[in-house]
């Protein structure tokens, strides 16, 4: 398979990601006409939403075809909240827990909610460029095909702060692959005043560089790395912190207090979990059984190699950003269990539509693994079908299909042909597109939410 270590097939990598938006407005727009949906409104349902004078929404199922794409209908959830602070320059004090950068890049363009929704799928492709470029000599343009096969990519046509993050986070990532600390610094800076990650990176380096000393029994190692890698974390936070009271905050510290407006405050696990929609639980709940718990078992087996100090041991860049990601991944889910008292909501973006997500699937696709690893991933993902298996019945489930087929491709696409393995991309890839294409038009409805 041919390697991206070309210009012409970073440029065809590239352009395959804008084919597969283009597709996705292509048949959002073909399926706007009644003659069209008619026939295929069982694989693509549209609903009604109403709400109650206490402003509780009613959905339900509806024959009418998609709605027209309009700024109007795409400045709900988030995307109205990050619209107001541009307008108003943070009037409303529950909007505090918004991180400022992206509503003012998004005033500083100039662009209608439509626009700034367009040049997030820019963005994306550029923070897509770095990701390319860390992989240039180790990914075939299959890999990017991959990536078009996981179910998150709606949220890079909205008027949401991910493209934005996604590319200073993939910046980043990319300096420390590189050994470029200016370019590090730069990328986590950004990122840290996009969203609210700050605290989690703070902690995520704590444990990594606190591990890392002590397998070279120096103290003054651990300072001088950790202090290193948190600088432009905290200048990050420490700029949102100024720049926010200038604005208006009661609090310096009103990004932290205004979390509770969303229902978001320390607390323990409530039993059962619960989601907000249908479509967030059909890629949360395979993602635990599929990546976080095996992650938690590689972060377990990676201290016990720490605590040994065996010689054989290798912690170079690409183990210290593999340990980044996964400490990132699980970091977002505990934070969720210990702060949403049960809710699981915004862990499909919060954790897919990150370059953490990205690096981790392009590495695994990168990897010949052994037959060992490879059976044990054939075992966790069996098992994962069984215990989705109600989530195989409803479209709005269908995110699960996603998941569970993009992680055995990711897995044992080395078992496939290459004949076999472009067109089986291709076509996962469309069924992708018709996801998405369901999930824009169930956000243009003010019906859904992708969480």
């Amino acid at each position: 398979m041919k390697q991206i270590n070309s210009r012409s097939t970073l440029i065809f990598s590239l352009s395959s990601i804008f084919l597969f938006f283009i597709l996705v407005f292509g048949l959002h727009i073909l399926l706007q006409r009644e003659s069209v949906h008619m026939p295929l409104k069982n694989i693509f349902p549209t609903y009604d939403v109403s709400f109650d004078e206490n402003y509780s929404k009613s959905v339900s199922l509806s024959d009418k075809p998609f709605e027209k794409i309009s700024s109007e209908k795409m400045t709900v959830w988030d995307g109205s909240h990050y619209d107001w602070i541009k307008k108003t320059n943070y009037e409303r004090e529950k909007d505090f827990a918004y991180y400022p950068l992206f509503p003012f890049f998004w005033k500083a363009t100039g662009l209608s909610t439509l626009g700034i929704s367009i040049l997030n799928i820019f963005l994306f492709a550029i923070g897509m460029f770095f990701m390319l470029k860390i992989f240039k000599d180790k990914l075939s343009f299959s890999g990017v095909l991959l990536l078009l096969c996981v179910p998150y990519m709606v949220i890079f046509m909205m008027p949401y702060s991910e493209a934005l993050y996604f590319i200073f986070i993939a910046f980043g990532l990319f300096g420390i692959i590189k050994e470029k600390y200016w370019i590090y610094f730069l990328g986590f800076l950004f990122a840290s005043m996009t969203k609210s990650s700050s605290l989690l990176f703070v902690i995520l380096f704590l444990c990594l560089e606190g591990l890392y000393a002590f397998n070279h029994r120096d103290i003054v190692l651990f300072f001088k790395r950790f202090l290193k890698a948190i600088l432009p974390v905290v200048l990050g936070m420490f700029l949102v912190m100024c720049f926010q009271y200038l604005m208006g905050a009661p609090s310096f510290f009103q990004s932290i207090i205004s979390q509770r407006y969303w229902g978001k405050y320390l607390s323990l696990p409530e039993l059962p979990f619960s989601f907000w929609s249908n479509e967030g639980r059909s890629i949360i709940v395979p993602f635990l059984y599929l990546y976080f718990l095996p992650m938690l078992v590689v972060l377990a087996r990676e201290f016990v190699l720490f605590l040994r100090k065996k010689q054989d041991y290798v912690f170079d860049k690409w183990k210290y950003v593999r340990l980044i990601c996964i400490l990132f991944l699980v970091g977002n889910v505990f934070t969720a269990l210990f702060t949403q008292h049960g809710g699981l909501y915004s862990l499909a973006r919060y954790l897919l539509a990150t370059p953490f997500f990205v690096f981790l699937l392009f590495d695994t696709f990168a990897k010949n693994r052994n037959n060992l690893s490879q059976i044990l991933c054939l075992s966790i993902g069996l098992i994962t079908i069984i215990l989705c298996k109600d989530y195989f019945t409803k479209i709005d489930f269908f995110g699960t299909y996603l998941v569970v087929i993009t992680s055995f491709m990711a897995f044992f696409h080395r078992r496939i042909t290459s004949k076999l393995l472009y067109p089986l991309l291709v076509i996962i890839a469309l069924m992708n597109v018709c996801w998405t294409a369901y999930m824009f038009n169930c956000f243009l409805l003010d019906g859904w939410i992708f969480t």
